[in-house]
């Protein structure tokens, strides 16, 4: 699995704060449940949702990046996505540039947020749910 792993193309999403970045395969899912695409569009739309002040193109409604994104994914269009994720690349080191996220005051997450976030971790650190069942505590 993991040589087949390999051979998939990522996208890669960087993130507002330098050097955070994430790759991730085009795939829809993988055999463990974990959907990379669906995580991929959830965690853009994340960071859109974040950062309301740039509005469109980071926008998750109408035509924005993020809303495109989603289209993309649930057709499972994968050349686009990779086109939009490029854009959104671009646009986020544009507003790096000038600065806008070291400016950005730091807030708590609200309860979409937060759900979205738990979510992930889940995703990513639980790799068999049944032993969870099996669980005993000393």
């Amino acid at each position: 699995m993991l040589a087949q792993l390999d051979a998939v193309p990522k996208a890669t999403l960087i993130y507002p704060l330098e050097p955070y970045q994430e790759s991730f395969p085009l795939l829809h899912p993988l055999k463990d449940g974990y959907d990379p695409v669906t995580d991929l569009v959830k965690t853009a739309t994340l960071i859109g949702i974040d950062f309301p002040e740039f509005g469109d193109p980071l926008d998750s409604h109408d035509d924005g990046i993020c809303r495109e994104m989603e289209r993309a994914a649930r057709k499972k269009d994968y050349d686009k996505l990779l086109l939009l994720v490029d854009d959104w690349n671009k646009t986020i080191n544009e507003i790096r540039t000038k600065g806008a996220f070291h400016s950005k005051r730091l807030k708590p997450l609200d309860h979409p947020q937060s759900q979205i976030l738990l979510e992930q971790l889940y995703a990513r650190c639980v790799t068999d749910p049944e032993s969870l069942n099996r669980y005993e505590g000393n």
